[in-house]
């Protein structure tokens, strides 16, 4: 019998009951709201997010486009630099044959004008005699 004793609830406790069980499910749906707005704010960050990372992906690409072709800008420089290289080596090695051909030419000629003055020096008294008969004419 005293297992099924009777509860009887009163007025005013059934008033305190259905106030608590307001209060505590205004509790609820504060929390409840609180973590919407938290998985809303997340969800706005992370589409944001994802959004700057495909425009970091299309500048990535666009950047290494740019990078590609200014490489083989350069490969094709480097190319042409050194066959323009390699031909001015041979102007080079030609402009320094031709230098010492020119320095023998050279070294012959002025043996040649030493030769010369020396024969016009050796000449000189033969010609004062030649023009001191010329003029006793």
């Amino acid at each position: 019998d005293e297992e099924r004793r009777e509860v009887l609830v009163t007025p005013r406790s059934y008033l305190e009951l259905a106030t608590q069980y307001g209060k505590m499910l205004k509790r609820s749906v504060s929390h409840l709201e609180a973590a919407q707005k938290r998985l809303q704010t997340g969800l706005d960050r992370m589409a944001n997010v994802g959004e700057q990372v495909q425009e970091l992906r299309e500048q990535l690409e666009m950047e290494e486009r740019v990078a590609e072709q200014k490489k083989a800008e350069t490969d094709d420089l480097l190319a042409a630099v050194g066959k323009e290289s390699g031909f001015a080596e041979e102007q080079a090695s030609l402009a320094l044959e031709e230098k010492e051909k020119l320095k023998a030419e050279r070294a012959q000629v002025a043996a040649c004008q030493e030769q010369c003055a020396a024969d016009v020096r050796a000449s000189e008294p033969a010609m004062k005699e030649a023009e001191s008969a010329l003029s006793r004419l």
